[in-house]
């Protein structure tokens, strides 16, 4: 913090990216904006694990093969209704299914993405080409 302050960015935002075997990276951002509202963080999150992933890709550290498909089509399917801002129980809803089966769809495509969280999923997800917007 106290070398941002020397180049006279005053407000900042960090990212903390967890990854498998307790490996923790961070995403930083600094500037002169003030206060970010909910809705902005959300959004400079999404885009730290987008930027984190890619960054990892473009050294070759970890990730599947984005051309190999890993995920169920069901794990497809709950990931993209996810993306979309939908919950488990409205897929439930939508796919007529249990949200006990939504919710356990969703872990296994998190593990299988080397995901800590359902966002984190989403994003390798749209990486890895499994879902797209």
């Amino acid at each position: 913090m106290d070398t941002a302050a020397e180049f006279g960015l005053r407000d900042g935002f960090a990212v903390p990216i967890y990854r498998e075997r307790g490996l923790i990276d961070t995403v930083t951002m600094g500037g002169n904006y003030g206060a970010l509202d909910p809705r902005a963080k959300r959004a400079i999150h999404l885009v730290a694990l987008y930027a984190h992933s890619k960054a990892l890709s473009l050294i070759g550290a970890g990730h599947p093969d984005p051309y190999q498909r890993i995920l169920s089509n069901g794990e497809r399917e709950a990931l993209s209704l996810t993306a979309a801002g939908k919950t488990a129980w409205e897929i439930s809803v939508i796919l007529g299914i249990s949200e006990a089966a939504i919710v356990k769809r969703i872990k296994l495509a998190t593990r299988k993405l080397g995901s800590v969280n359902k966002t984190q999923a989403v994003v390798e997800a749209i990486r890895a080409k499994e879902i797209s917007l």
